[in-house]
């Protein structure tokens, strides 16, 4: 793999660079991070320039953000389908809605880079909720900075290291998705167990397949959310179907 991407960037110099941080952002399975480590290894060494670098990741990266919000804004039934097509996919946009759920507007610049697997699909799940464009893109604008920045960064500094840089940086990042979601899960299992989001005294609802059933207890309302989360992390549809609400 680092193989091939030396190949290209030698033979497409920064164009490769748009190219694949634009793809990224689409949900498109490129090594995007190794590439921009290498696109600042390059420029360390002269062959590229580092000005030109920077700009096309960072051009790339932040148009791949605003169609991806474009699209899903306005074919979100469509790329519903083809997100719940695909386990993975479903997983990584529940696992978006929730880290956006949990810390508001400020996970669309977080999801650029501190938590970048979940990236494209905030950008996905933002267009669909029709959140405010301008704020969004500024959101994401100035979170792909700091992406773009670490990365081509840390190729730069580090230019004869790029591989073993590409797999912590991979962990961390991991890491940090895996310790979002289960901070998500534990967030709706409290706000379920006080009273639901409003922190009101209703006793909750469930809704199965969108029809509204009777209210349930507090136990049953925790024991479904601990069930939710692992059907969520397996895999499986369960909470699409039953709700608490």
């Amino acid at each position: 793999m680092t193989e091939t991407i030396l190949d290209l960037m030698t033979d497409y110099g920064v164009a490769i660079l748009f190219v694949v941080t634009f793809l990224s952002c689409l949900c498109v399975p490129i090594p995007s991070s190794l590439m921009m480590l290498a696109g600042g290894s390059f420029a360390a060494t002269g062959d590229l320039n580092t000005t030109a670098t920077v700009a096309a990741a960072y051009t790339g990266a932040v148009a791949g953000d605003n169609t991806g919000y474009l699209l899903a804004r306005n074919f979100g039934t469509r790329i519903t389908g083809w997100i719940d097509a695909n386990p993975k996919r479903a997983r990584l946009r529940d696992s978006a809605k929730s880290y956006m759920d949990q810390k508001g507007p400020i996970s669309i610049f977080l999801s650029c880079w501190l938590v970048a697997p979940l990236g494209p699909y905030a950008n996905l799940v933002s267009g669909m909720t029709r959140f405010n464009w301008a704020r969004f893109a500024l959101w994401g604008a100035l979170g792909e900075v700091f992406w773009v920045g670490i990365y081509v960064g840390l190729g730069y500094s580090f230019s004869d290291q790029i591989t073993t840089l590409a797999g912590m940086l991979g962990n961390i990042s991991g890491l940090i998705v895996a310790l979002a979601r289960h901070l998500s899960a534990r967030a709706v299992a409290m706000a379920c167990e006080r009273g639901g989001p409003l922190n009101d005294n209703r006793p909750p609802r469930a809704s199965f397949q969108g029809l509204h059933c009777a209210p349930i207890s507090r136990d049953f309302c925790i024991r479904l959310k601990a069930a939710d989360h692992y059907n969520l992390v397996k895999g499986h549809n369960f909470s699409r179907a039953f709700k608490v609400i």
